[in-house]
């Protein structure tokens, strides 16, 4: 039994990485044949990138001091590098949802006035 699952892990495994390459290859070629229309998509991307990187300038790494930190401390889960990542992932959350709702917002509004 441990045979037969570990080899499906193993195709599992494969398919994975082929469907990806594949992916990412397709993306690749449809930027390439239609660069005009791939803006918005590049643009998007680029800016989504910018509000990481303010949100990962922003953040701190210091350990939050909470009930049961110091065993997390201990066994090196918790360092400051993750401390900083994880502040930049809410940072991140809160700019996008922000967004979302100025958007929702703007979109009602707009509709009403028409």
């Amino acid at each position: 039994m441990l045979g037969w699952l570990s080899k499906n892990l193993i195709w599992t495994y494969i398919l994975l990485v082929l469907s990806i390459v594949l992916l990412v290859g397709f993306g690749i070629i449809q930027l390439v044949s239609n660069f005009k229309e791939s803006k918005k998509g590049l643009l998007a991307v680029v800016a989504m990138g910018v509000i990481v990187l303010i949100a990962y300038l922003f953040s701190s790494d210091a350990i939050p001091v909470f009930l049961g930190a110091e065993k997390f401390v201990e066994q090196g889960i918790l360092t400051p590098s993750v401390s900083k990542w994880v502040d930049t992932g809410l940072y991140t959350t809160y700019v996008f949802f922000a967004m979302s709702l100025i958007a929702i917002v703007y979109s009602s509004v707009k509709g009403v006035l028409k």
